[in-house]
């Protein structure tokens, strides 16, 4: 429910779960979800962008 809000007010955010999950959305309103976690080197990956 919270993520449909964020994306209609339309403003840039970036919201964490605390274990890595973050959702982001530009000003341009694009959506996406990204997953960081830690090996010898941190890791980015994109999951799913809309």
């Amino acid at each position: 429910m919270q993520i449909r809000n964020w994306t209609k007010a339309g403003s840039l955010i970036a919201k964490a779960d605390g274990d890595g999950l973050t959702f982001t959305l530009s000003a341009k309103g694009t959506a996406s979800w990204i997953l960081r976690y830690r090996t010898v080197h941190p890791i980015s990956l994109r999951l799913c962008r809309r």
